[in-house]
């Protein structure tokens, strides 16, 4: 792109780790400047007193203008934080989740909300992450508006309604992707469960149809034919793994709510929850290209039935938890599983235990 040879740039930046640094260093600052230029837009919104829905407005128009305005800053966001997770660049990504910090704590004051800065701060890491997805302009950003807002109304006390927009979105990608939500999974599970183990232990870089086919025991041509594509590889590998992660998890079904919620501080407090990183990096490695469209839309509005039973048993409700506040909290979750990655278990921990404590209302 710069019109010079190969050795100039290593000549200029003195190797590819300073590249990186110096890439990642600039698009800190070009994207400081849009943060700044954003609280001072709202700084008029600080006498305005905010209801629930105006809140979830700025919320909402964050992510988006982000995500979508400001798309090359916000992929190298997400590079650091999967550099940094894969022991490469952390002070890279320890200066993003800074920035993101200094942001929400102002953002939050200006709309009445100071006391759920932390809990903005890792909605953003992980919602934003899921916005990245590009399948259906118009329904990514429906989507996106009922999250915010069935988070912002939970966190102000305001009745929660259905998710409409969430249950068309699945039924519509499910459908573009000419799956069913259940797939027969009693055939080849070998290899569906050779995927997900790669996908778990090594990302989606190592899941190749010869690497699953070598794990499994079994013919490339096995593994070829089952699997048919590299997305409908992507998929099984994350829905298996997200099965072996819920059985894994049954028991907590039958433990006491205290027990629940020393676990779910316990995952997100780690930084290597398997099913975390799992979706992390089938979102980044479909982000940075137009490919496996389907994929997106299926993937931003997937399922999370582990989230539905949580919250059920912590807010101590009857009726059921509406899909797009489970979402919200998902999203809450990998926020806080990418903070963990720079501040580390105990200091993460404090921090997700006060933002749990802030969701639940207690």
């Amino acid at each position: 792109m710069a019109d010079t040879a190969v050795s100039a740039i290593d000549y200029h930046f003195g190797g590819l780790d300073h590249l990186y640094a110096e890439a990642q260093a600039r698009a800190l600052s070009e994207a400081g400047d849009w943060m700044e230029a954003r609280i001072v837009q709202l700084a008029a919104l600080e006498e305005a007193r905010l209801d629930a829905s105006g809140v979830a407005s700025i919320v909402a128009a964050t992510i988006d203008d982000w995500t979508e305005g400001m798309r090359p800053l916000a992929m190298a966001w997400r590079e650091a934080c999967s550099s940094a997770r894969n022991g490469t660049n952390l002070a890279s990504h320890t200066a993003w989740m800074l920035l993101w910090k200094h942001y929400w704590d102002r953002v939050s004051a200006l709309v009445g909300m100071p006391q759920h800065a932390d809990l903005l701060a890792a909605f953003h890491g992980g919602e934003a992450t899921q916005h990245l997805l590009r399948w259906k302009r118009a329904l990514d950003r429906a989507l996106l508006d009922e999250t915010v807002r069935a988070l912002i109304n939970h966190l102000h006390h305001v009745p929660r309604g259905p998710s409409p927009v969430r249950k068309a979105y699945q039924i519509l990608a499910e459908r573009d992707y000419a799956c069913a939500a259940e797939a027969d999974w009693g055939s080849s599970a070998l290899l569906d469960v050779a995927a997900a183990e790669i996908l778990r232990d090594a990302g989606v870089s190592a899941l190749t149809f010869r690497g699953v086919a070598d794990r499994a025991g079994t013919t490339l041509g096995n593994a070829s034919y089952h699997f048919g594509s590299k997305s409908k590889m992507l998929k099984r590998a994350f829905e298996t793994l997200y099965r072996m992660s819920s059985g894994s998890q049954n028991g907590f079904r039958l433990a006491d709510d205290d027990a629940l919620r020393e676990a779910l501080l316990d995952g997100v407090s780690a930084g290597n929850q398997s099913i975390l990183r799992a979706f992390d990096e089938i979102i980044l490695h479909i982000s940075r290209s137009r490919d496996n469209a389907a994929l997106r839309g299926v993937i931003r509005g997937y399922r999370d039935p582990a989230a539905g039973w949580a919250l059920e048993r912590l807010l101590h409700e009857d009726e059921p938890i509406s899909s797009s506040l489970c979402s919200a909290f998902s999203s809450i979750c990998r926020g806080l599983d990418h903070l963990s990655i720079a501040t580390g278990t105990e200091g993460s921990r404090k921090i997700a235990q006060a933002v749990l404590d802030q969701f639940l209302h207690r």
